[in-house]
């Protein structure tokens, strides 16, 4: 059964128009993409279904968020008994809050969001002649509840890109090719993002880092018997033989040769 709310324009808010609230549970026949002079927000109440747009197919399941822009074409189809419910609202207020969240023509599905069914359900079912408060409650939460959910994303995204950059440099500091562009290259993130990220959680920079790890693993070698500084500076990281005694003794207080000889 449909459910369609139909809520005046309420000219005082100026901002913010909410149009209707609709349960959709028809059939959804695919055939011809459609342009509307309104934003929507979707949320699918279960089955599956596709949302088509121009060059693109997202498949659609329970749980699913989406939006649809003004002047953008669309279709939606069923393909297991997809129902689903929409708001249709317009205005800068609304715009503003998608902005701010980057949801746009090319960010604008987001899955796994089923803990708001219960929310959507109630809302669009109360006996109320208040639609246009159930709508509005409703669109508000779904992007703070969208924001949050991001936030923390990228909070876990965060917390692996350092830890991912901590891991690939214990395992890679030897290569002398190493760097922050490098890493960049290696792990998919931006390289001043890898640094900022892996100095808030470390408390010391990417290359400082890696320097540390290769003066160690120098000592190590000294240690197992190494006594060339070129071969020790070269299975460190090292080019420069020179460069590596100047960082050597910057770290350790000795010079590489005196050391050696000390710890022999």
């Amino acid at each position: 059964m449909n459910i369609c709310h139909f809520i005046p324009i309420d000219t005082d808010k100026g901002s913010w128009d909410i149009l209707n609230f609709v349960l959709e549970t028809q059939p959804q026949r695919f055939s011809n993409l459609k342009t509307e002079a309104v934003y929507k927000l979707h949320f699918v109440r279960s089955g599956q279904g596709k949302l088509h747009t121009l060059g693109k197919i997202t498949p659609l399941s329970a749980g699913t968020l989406f939006f649809t822009f003004p002047a953008e074409a669309y279709a939606i189809e069923s393909t297991d008994g997809l129902e689903y419910l929409y708001i249709t609202f317009l205005g800068s207020r609304g715009t503003k809050l998608m902005e701010q969240q980057d949801i746009s023509r090319h960010n604008c599905v987001f899955h796994g969001h089923s803990s708001l069914k219960t929310f959507w359900q109630n809302a669009i079912e109360m006996n109320s002649p208040h639609h246009d408060l159930c709508a509005e409650s409703v669109l508000l939460y779904t992007l703070a509840h969208l924001a949050q959910v991001q936030t923390e994303q990228r909070s876990l995204l965060k917390g692996q890109a350092w830890a991912q950059v901590k891991k690939h440099l214990d395992e890679h500091f030897t290569d002398h090719r190493l760097s922050l562009q490098t890493l960049g290259i290696s792990l998919g993130y931006h390289p001043k993002y890898l640094s900022t990220v892996f100095k808030q959680a470390v408390g010391m920079g990417i290359a400082e880092y890696l320097c540390s790890l290769r003066i160690q693993h120098s000592c190590t070698l000294m240690a197992q018997g190494f006594t060339s500084i070129s071969d020790i500076s070269a299975q460190s990281g090292f080019t420069d033989p020179q460069y590596f005694s100047k960082v050597f003794k910057k770290h350790i207080g000795l010079p590489p040769g005196q050391y050696i000889k000390e710890h022999k």
